[in-house]
């Protein structure tokens, strides 16, 4: 959530399914949504609340990565659902409480994870950052071009990542480090 003066803090929340609601300190009540997001098949709508947990790396740069409605779906080496690897020991039980059939997804989630973990030499958390790192990044700009003509960076803000109640005390702790990773990243603070 986001200040509309620039001297006022913004608190911007990030729940998943990946969704961002924002509010300025000088108006708390006044939540706002980002409904537009990038990608080919959602071009020009601002009626999208959500955005999905989709990240795929550049088969060549394992720096470079679509993630969202920019990635499609069926194509090898997604990964999906990505912050529910934060909790693996739960990651039966979150799928079929999402309605997730793992046998009518085109990829299987653990062996693309696996592989592309292998193949990007980065952990889970690593992974995580990086979208949610996307995420926030997108969203920044979206603000930026809705609410400050000029920029954003000057304002303080406040970012929240929440996660499901019943999660165990070692998946909080990987989203905490998930946290302070982006907190190097991008120059975030809260």
């Amino acid at each position: 959530m986001l200040p509309l003066l620039p001297t006022i803090p913004p608190l911007l929340t990030v729940s998943p399914p990946y969704s961002i609601a924002y509010a300025f300190t000088s108006d708390p009540s006044k939540i706002r949504a980002i409904q537009e997001w990038r990608g080919p098949d959602v071009e020009g709508r601002n009626d999208i609340a959500k955005v999905p947990s989709l990240i795929k790396y550049s088969d060549d740069e394992p720096v470079t990565f679509e993630w969202g409605y920019e990635t499609n779906v069926t194509d090898y080496g997604v990964i999906r659902g990505i912050k529910l690897s934060l909790e693996p020991d739960k990651l039966d039980f979150h799928q079929q409480a999402a309605g997730v059939d793992e046998s009518d997804v085109v990829h299987n989630f653990e062996t693309v994870i696996t592989n592309e973990r292998a193949r990007l030499v980065k952990s889970t958390v690593d992974i995580v950052a990086d979208y949610i790192g996307a995420v926030y990044e997108y969203a920044i700009s979206k603000i930026q071009e809705k609410e400050f003509p000029g920029t954003v960076e000057s304002v303080r803000k406040e970012f929240v990542v929440t996660v499901p109640a019943i999660w165990s005390d070692r998946a909080k702790k990987a989203t905490l480090m998930v946290s302070l990773s982006l907190r190097t990243r991008t120059r975030l603070s809260g």
